[in-house]
């Protein structure tokens, strides 16, 4: 069950968002140390995503817990439609990748389980994640959450609770929510598809 904590002002959510891509944004030089330039920054680098969320998002700490992390969903691009048998399931990536290997000939797909195996029982990198998570107003599971910021870490969290090698217990995330989001149709990633802005 998602608990809410507080609201966020959005500034918040960019700044830890770029400084969990920081090291993947181009030509970062170590120059942008403001917390204006890393908002800049990241908006830039993933503005096709930005650019879709709804003007009236509103962002809060929410807790959830990482044995429920099964039911968050990804945004519809591959290699997670690939990985989770086009659910975009969380639980069913980890399930595939883990239990039932799919065919990791595609290149997407290789990479994507390659991440998620080299972020596997790296504490820091999991210790104080928080992804970045949009779903609509009625939002009051799992279930209803897309996660936008953090999939490989999120399917390498939940096969370390999972295995019994980190705490399953209370973790915390950003969610944006917003009546513009659904969970059915606001999940495709056009990034993936040719999209340019």
């Amino acid at each position: 069950m998602i608990s809410y904590v507080h609201e966020v002002e959005d500034s918040v959510v960019y700044r830890q968002w770029y400084e969990d891509e920081r090291s993947s944004i181009p030509d970062y030089d170590g120059s942008i140390v403001d917390d204006r330039s890393k908002i800049l920054a990241i908006k830039l680098h993933r503005s096709i995503i930005v650019d879709s969320l709804p003007m009236d998002i509103k962002w809060y700490l929410v807790t959830f817990y990482s044995g429920y992390m099964d039911e968050f969903r990804f945004l519809k691009c591959n290699p997670w439609s690939t990985l989770t048998g086009n659910s975009y399931r969380l639980g069913e990536a980890y399930r595939n990748i883990y239990r039932d290997p799919v065919d990791f000939m595609d290149k997407n797909v290789a990479e994507a389980v390659s991440k998620i195996r080299g972020i596997e029982g790296n504490d820091s990198a999991l210790r104080g994640f928080r992804p970045i998570l949009v779903a609509s107003s009625d939002v009051n599971t799992e279930e209803d959450c897309i996660i936008i910021e953090g999939c490989h870490r999120a399917v390498a969290l939940y096969s370390s609770t999972s295995a019994g090698d980190m705490d399953a217990g209370l973790r915390f995330a950003f969610l944006g929510v917003s009546e513009g989001i659904n969970k059915n149709d606001f999940a495709f990633h056009p990034e993936y598809k040719g999209y340019n802005k």
